[in-house]
């Protein structure tokens, strides 16, 4: 789902200077707190129904997305850019028409 470009490494600096490229542990689930639980179920019912709501072409798009935010952002992303796209293409119809010139 990431194309052909690899995930970017995370690279971590001590207070020392010295730096590492190993990912941090990541926290167990059973380690959660209760808060920490709420989140991610709460996390999981907003993307759930947020998918729902999609035309397919829309999920496809946006399927990589892990999170409901990014998820959101995404969206977001895809229509304000076909919204500015239909605008840009509309300006130029308008700027041609409006500059056209006969030629004999």
């Amino acid at each position: 789902k990431n194309g052909d470009q690899p995930l970017p490494r995370v690279t971590q600096v001590s207070i020392a200077g010295t730096t590492s490229t190993k990912q941090p542990p990541l926290k167990d689930k059973s380690m959660w707190s209760d808060q920490e639980k709420r989140i991610q179920k709460i996390n999981r019912l907003a993307r759930s129904l947020l998918i729902q709501g999609l035309l397919n072409d829309f999920y496809s798009f946006i399927d990589s997305n892990k999170t409901t935010k990014d998820l959101c952002d995404a969206l977001a992303r895809h229509m304000l850019g076909s919204e500015y796209g239909e605008q840009d293409k509309k300006a130029a119809v308008l700027y041609e028409y409006e500059t056209f010139k006969a030629t004999e």
